[in-house]
């Protein structure tokens, strides 16, 4: 499992992640039964799945894992590059397609909360203010004109944005939360 960013801005124009692109034909393969979404808010179970980073900004291509998240009403889904080192994406639907998140007060330090439920950000420009000492994250890319969520502040709802604002919205290439994943 290789970390790898090309950085190329051909990346950064493309379309979302999606298990099968709208405009292709459908996989041989189908997406995993999950089940009902989970009601619990402790439980942290990561089923793998297969979908692919079609805008650039993931430095991840390791295995792929999906959970739901009851807490935001959305699906998380993560590409490892390691097991403590990942991209984070939500989504609607455990399928996808699943979308890069941004932040208007920071760079993604808050999204940690989404794979470690521990994860406190007293300071949101400080990752390891909470006390997770371990906690990083990879350079930022603002991918301007594609799909995703954002949010200001730790805790806030995830807004869609059809269109990715050419400025003051950012995304790292990947995270890391304190936790190994799956």
């Amino acid at each position: 499992m290789g970390c790898g960013f090309d950085g190329s801005r051909a990346a950064l124009d493309a379309e979302p992640i999606d298990a099968e692109p709208n405009d292709a034909e459908p996989a041989d393969t189908e997406a995993p039964d999950l089940g009902p979404p989970d009601t619990g808010t402790s439980s942290i179970t990561w089923s793998p799945t297969t979908f692919s980073s079609t805008t650039g900004e993931s430095a991840c291509s390791g295995s792929s894992f999906v959970r739901w998240l009851p807490s935001y009403q959305k699906w998380v889904a993560v590409i490892l590059c390691t097991p403590d080192r990942y991209k984070i994406f939500l989504g609607e639907d455990s399928a996808g397609p699943f979308y890069s998140m941004g932040d208007y007060a920071g760079n993604g330090q808050d999204h940690c909360e989404l794979v470690n439920p521990a994860f406190t950000i007293p300071n949101e420009d400080d990752i390891t203010s909470g006390g997770c000492t371990t906690c990083a994250l990879g350079p930022y890319v603002n991918p301007v004109g594609s799909r995703g969520y954002s949010r200001a502040r730790f805790g806030d709802p995830f807004t869609y944005e059809a269109v990715w604002p050419m400025f003051n919205l950012y995304t790292p290439t990947w995270y890391q939360c304190g936790v190994n994943l799956p």
